[in-house]
Parts: structure tokens; sequence; C-alpha cells
């Protein structure tokens, strides 16, 4: 038998008419992701090394995103001679940490003077999915799709 912890809590609201959310981490929405990218693609030497595109519409009307970050292609240093790193966060959209680290590094990646993004972008094209499941972040589901599906076991038959 498998022990199993549960927190318990109780909350007395200020007021009467008060609405009271409570969350297990720090919330990261599909606008939060929008904000995030749009930052860097108003800047104007950063947008050069960010490619933003639609992968797929999901079940739910969303669009699931695929960012791609490489330095521009050069007569010395051609992209298609490049190698793929690929990076997904939020399968489980409840996982909300996995975006603020993947933020970390799109901002990282895209830094325009750091030497050793610099040199990263020069060897490898990155292609990331910020949100694997969309659908399940806007819904507020914490571990599946609207279907109920679970993106992280399904792979051959999605």
């Amino acid at each position: 038998r498998i022990p199993f912890r549960t927190l318990t809590f109780t909350y007395e609201g200020e007021y009467d008419d008060d609405t009271v959310y409570f969350a297990h981490c720090y919330p990261y929405t599909v606008k939060h992701l929008e904000k995030d990218l749009a930052q860097i693609q108003v800047d104007p030497t950063r947008r050069t090394l960010l490619q933003r595109k639609v992968l797929c519409k999901t079940p739910g009307g969303n669009e699931c995103l695929e960012v791609n970050i490489t330095s521009p292609s050069s007569p010395s240093n051609d992209v298609s001679n490049r190698r793929g790193v690929f990076i997904i966060a939020r399968c489980h959209p409840g996982e909300t940490p996995a975006s603020y680290i993947l933020r970390g590094i799109i901002n990282f990646l895209t830094h325009p003077t750091d030497p050793e993004a610099r040199l990263l972008r020069d060897t490898f094209i990155f292609k990331i999915v910020p949100m694997m499941n969309p659908d399940g972040v806007v819904s507020g589901n914490t571990r599946t799709t609207l279907h109920g599906s679970d993106l992280n076991r399904c792979w051959q038959d999605p």
C-alpha cells in the first residue's frame, strides 16, 4: 500500500463576496507566452534570430506554436549543415515551472551579444515547442488534453 500525504488548510476570506484562487505553482498562461515572444519580436536584433510559426491547430482551436532559433545563414556557415536540438514543454499543462525555464532558455539563446549564445546559434538549430498542450493550459487541466489524454504517454498513437 502506498502512503498518501494530504495537505489540509482553512482559509477565511476578509469579505463576504471575495473570490479567492489557490494554485500549486505560479501560473504561466498562453497569454504569458504570447507576451514573452512578442517582446523578442519587437527587438530589431533579436527578431532576426527567432522564427515563430503555428505548428498546428489543436482540437480546442488553439495554436500550438513552434519557435526556431538559430543564427542567420552565411557562406561559411550554412543553416543546412547545422544539427537540430528539439525542446518541448508543457505536455502536462500544470507543470508551469517548465515555461519559466523555457523562457530563460529562449531569452538566453536570443541574446544578441552573449558569446556562448552566439556559438550555440551558429552550431545548432533549436526547434522549440513551448506549449505542447495549449488546450490543457487554457482549460486549467494539470495533466491531460481536452480529451483526457496524457500527451507524455501516447507518442505512438496520439
